[in-house]
């Protein structure tokens, strides 16, 4: 968490630890990376060669119902990553 907080890292990456542990870091209050008033949700991406084309899926079931504040949250979230492509 800390090299992410710091800027020197872009992505943060779960690899094999578990979701709780995880979530845990990212949710603490004083090291963590949500920051007070922002919307935690997730983004992939991912390329699929018989497609051809890159595809972005977000928030896949961390808020099943999303207000039209946290829909455009997860929207512009989707928006970054897909720029960065």
């Amino acid at each position: 968490m800390e090299i992410v907080r710091q800027g020197e890292a872009d992505v943060l990456m779960k690899g094999t630890l578990n979701t709780d542990n995880l979530l845990h870091a990212v949710l603490n209050k004083e090291h963590g990376l949500l920051e007070p008033g922002r919307i935690l949700s997730h983004v992939t991406a991912t390329f699929i060669p018989a497609y051809g084309k890159m595809l972005v899926f977000a928030d896949a079931a961390v808020i099943p119902r999303p207000t039209l504040e946290q829909f455009e949250a997860i929207l512009g979230y989707a928006t970054g990553v897909s720029m960065a492509y």
